[in-house]
C-alpha cells in the first residue's frame, strides 16, 4: 500500500514516516470490496472519500429509469468521493462501483478540513494538495462544459 500511496497526490510532498502518522489523524480505514459492490452508494453520507489501493472503479450517476452513466474511471493511487467529503454534502449525487475487487483506504472528510489539536506542517501541505486537486477537477469539468454547452453537433465536434 506504501507504494500507492506515493503515488497519490493527495500525499505529495509528504514523506512515509509522517503520511504513516497522518493516517491515524484521518481516519484511515482499509476496506475491501469485491467485484460489482459498492464503494459508495447514492444517498449515503458524503462524509468520507477513498484512495483507491487494489482494483479498478467506475464514478457513475443513475437516472430515474435505472439508465447509468460513467463519469470517471478511477485506477490505484486516485482520489474519488472528495469533492463530496469537502462540501459536507447531506447525501452523495453518485455511486462508485468496483469493476473488480478492490482495497481502498478511507478518510474522514471533516479530519482533513480540520486540522486535529495538535496541528502540523505536514497538514498545511495536506491541505494545499487537495485544494490542488479540487482545482484541477473543476478546470477539467468547465472545459468538458466548454464543450457540450456548443449549440450544435457540428459545433460539438469542432470544439
Amino acid at each position: 500500500m506504501q507504494d500507492i500511496l506515493e503515488r497519490c497526490r493527495l500525499f505529495d510532498g509528504i514523506v512515509s514516516e509522517a503520511r504513516a502518522g497522518m493516517l491515524g489523524c484521518l481516519g484511515a480505514e482499509q476496506k475491501d470490496y469485491a467485484k460489482g459492490s459498492f464503494l459508495l452508494r447514492e444517498g449515503e453520507a458524503a462524509d468520507r472519500m477513498g484512495v483507491l489501493v487494489k482494483g479498478t472503479a467506475d464514478i457513475l450517476q443513475q437516472d430515474y429509469w435505472g439508465n447509468r452513466s460513467i463519469l470517471a474511471r478511477i485506477q490505484p493511487g486516485e482520489l474519488y468521493g472528495e469533492a463530496f467529503a469537502c462540501a459536507q454534502l447531506g447525501s452523495l449525487p453518485l455511486s462508485a462501483i468496483a469493476l473488480e475487487d478492490c482495497a481502498v483506504l478511507e478518510l474522514k472528510g471533516e479530519r482533513i478540513l480540520r486540522p486535529c489539536a495538535a496541528p502540523c506542517s505536514r497538514h498545511g501541505r495536506l491541505l494545499a494538495n487537495m485544494l490542488t486537486i479540487l482545482a484541477e477537477k473543476n478546470i477539467a469539468l468547465t472545459r468538458k462544459m466548454e464543450h457540450l454547452s456548443r449549440r450544435s453537433t457540428r459545433e460539438k465536434l469542432l470544439s
